[in-house]
């Protein structure tokens, strides 16, 4: 993490304080964002454990013909 010196004025902790809200809400965009392909991939991976299954099953039938 980068340290800056900055003169202690209002104008830059107002650029701060701004600064690290925007920092905040990206953050939680992220989180969100994660969250929504974690899930993602879990219900696709459970899509292909069901293909898989289905396509044992017709393997295992087919080699008993």
């Amino acid at each position: 993490m980068a340290v800056y010196k900055l003169t202690p004025t209002k104008a830059n902790l107002i650029k701060s304080k701004n600064s690290l809200q925007f920092a905040k809400k990206g953050y939680e965009l992220l989180d969100r964002k994660r969250t929504v392909l974690i899930r993602e991939m879990m219900s696709l991976i459970d899509k292909a454990s069901e293909l898989q299954e289905r396509i044992d099953t017709e393997f295992k039938q087919a080699y008993e013909l």
